[in-house]
């Protein structure tokens, strides 16, 4: 019985030590010693009045109280005394040591099996929320991170809430995204993961149906929508052409219709998708030209800078990205949307 009582005893002492070790108190104030005093001491030394006495001394009274019988209360050298109790503080810091290791390692565990967060806007067929697999551009992220060992979650949000939300760094990343140099002052970039070619200028025929464009300085004739977010933006004010601000690709083409706008930049796959949804009746209204001076736009993932260890989740997406490249899964996912002209043109450094 008095072993187990000792057991116990002992046990009691190193559990409130670990627990004052990682809380940060360490027994240093009499108020502590007195709750210590009044609450656990009773049950173990009943035989002594209960008052506040110094936290060091308390650790003594108890600790040599449960030695079995290797000494008499009061019949130990200082230096016996000092070795027990370093002792003892060493076993408690210890436990207190694997006890936060084992929480940390809980923690990254937890934190490596959970989804990442990625969010992007209707853009199809780049990313959709209405197409298989959200869109052809999704599919490749989708891939990327698999190959990382890692599963994503998506969200659709309006383009401006994806962008506060990676910037805030509540998600990983938006996508897809082109570079530029305002944007880069703000966010990371991985690498391209497919182009777009924003090659096509759209008009209606029943208001323009003969349209001429050979340059860049015949858009000045026309109003020309300039849609938030898009590459064409900066492109068209470092040429000094006018355009006309619209928040989205359908805003643009219901302008367009009711003659608010005369032309709209648009990458072809996109273009065809919003038709087919808006006027599918009317498609042979619409007009196409080809883009003077056009260029093929690299599109990637905008990483946030403060996303929870987004610094090494980076890395390993690009490096995840130029195996799916190599073995194969990019090309068929290119082939499985139709889309291989997107790919891009050459393999990832």
């Amino acid at each position: 019985m008095r072993m187990r009582r000792n057991f116990g005893v002992f046990a009691i002492i190193i559990i409130s030590e670990v627990i004052n070790i990682t809380s940060g108190a360490f027994f240093v104030d009499n108020s502590f010693a007195e709750i210590y005093a009044f609450s656990i001491r009773p049950y173990i030394y009943p035989d002594t009045p209960l008052t506040a006495i110094s936290c060091q001394r308390l650790w003594e009274i108890q600790f040599f109280r449960i030695m079995p019988g290797a000494m008499k209360r009061g019949n130990y050298s200082m230096r016996t005394r000092r070795f027990f109790y370093v002792c003892l503080r060493l076993l408690a810091w210890s436990s207190a040591a694997l006890l936060c290791c084992a929480l940390i390692a809980g923690e990254l565990a937890a934190e490596e099996n959970s989804p990442i967060l990625l969010v992007t806007g209707e853009w199809a067929p780049y990313a959709s929320e209405k197409l298989e697999g959200f869109g052809f551009y999704t599919a490749i992220v989708t891939a990327v991170l698999r190959e990382m060992h890692r599963e994503p979650a998506y969200k659709f949000y309006p383009w401006k809430r994806c962008e506060l939300l990676v910037q805030k760094g509540d998600a990983f990343a938006a996508f897809p995204y082109s570079y530029t140099e305002e944007r880069a002052a703000a966010y990371l970039y991985s690498e391209a993961l497919a182009n777009s070619s924003i090659d096509k200028l759209w008009y209606d025929t029943r208001r323009h149906p003969e349209m001429h464009i050979e340059t860049l300085e015949d858009l000045r004739r026309y109003k020309v929508a300039g849609i938030a977010g898009y590459w064409f933006l900066e492109y068209f004010q470092q040429h000094d052409i006018p355009y006309h601000y619209v928040d989205t690709e359908e805003l643009a083409f219901r302008k367009l219709v009711a003659g608010s706008l005369d032309i709209i930049p648009l990458d072809i796959l996109v273009t065809k998708e919003l038709l087919n949804r808006l006027y599918p009746e009317d498609i042979k209204y619409f007009g196409m030209l080809d883009m003077p001076e056009y260029k093929t736009i690299p599109l990637h993932l905008l990483v946030s800078k403060t996303y929870p260890n987004a610094e090494i989740l980076l890395p390993q997406f690009n490096a995840a990205f130029r195996k799916i490249v190599k073995n194969g899964v990019y090309a068929q996912i290119l082939q499985q949307y139709g889309v291989e002209e997107l790919s891009i043109a050459t393999s990832p450094k």
